[in-house]
């Protein structure tokens, strides 16, 4: 699956990791290390199956935990609505 930031977010990198910035709410969610670099490869690649592989090695942790870590935060990103599902097919 191939995710990407919604159109109405916006983030920037800071001390504390990557801010989000809904725009339509005007709601900031902080996101830390490693959470904050799996945003970091999402917005670069969008294919949360590769992610996986690359969290476990930037982490230093197993490739079963990276998949939790991954799939937890793109579920929690998508319910507060700043990801996006992308259409394979145009």
């Amino acid at each position: 699956m191939r995710l990407r930031p919604a159109d109405h977010v916006r983030w920037a990198v800071n001390r504390s990791g990557v801010t989000l910035v809904d725009m339509r709410s005007g709601r900031a969610f902080v996101l830390a290390y490693p959470d904050a670099a799996v945003w970091d490869l999402l917005t670069r690649d969008g294919d949360a199956g590769r992610l996986t592989a690359k969290i476990a090695r930037i982490a230093d942790i197993d490739v079963e935990r990276a998949s939790r870590l991954v799939s937890d935060l793109t579920q929690r990103l998508r319910v507060e609505g700043l990801l996006a599902s992308e259409n394979p097919h145009g």
